[in-house]
């Protein structure tokens, strides 16, 4: 999965997730950040270099703290979200051959 932030002091941020293994992928400004240790990533940045460290996932949110500020890349999901996806699968399980003809025998 991949989201694009727009931030006023360092522009533009793609992040990316795979879904089945959860490799990030960071670019900032179109460089790419290399991972170093644990959650940690650097880009050379103007003359500087700049270290990040990301939190989180794309289920409950992914933050980026760069120095101190701090940079939401992918928003939590809301509770109506969570609900919504867990309840659909159920109402179709319960309601068998009655309301959907999903499952015969």
């Amino acid at each position: 999965m991949k989201w694009e932030v727009k931030d006023l002091k360092y522009g533009e941020i793609v992040y990316e997730e795979s879904f089945w293994t959860g490799k990030r992928k960071i670019v900032l400004n179109g460089m790419e950040m290399t991972k170093e240790l644990g959650s940690t990533y650097t880009c050379p940045y103007g003359e500087e270099e700049i270290r990040a460290r990301v939190k989180g996932n794309f289920l409950i949110g992914v933050k980026m703290k760069i120095e101190d500020d701090t940079v939401v890349l992918v928003q939590r999901a809301k509770w109506y979200e969570i609900l919504l996806s867990v309840l659909i699968p159920i109402i179709v399980f319960l309601s068998g051959n009655k309301i959907v003809p999903i499952f015969k025998g």
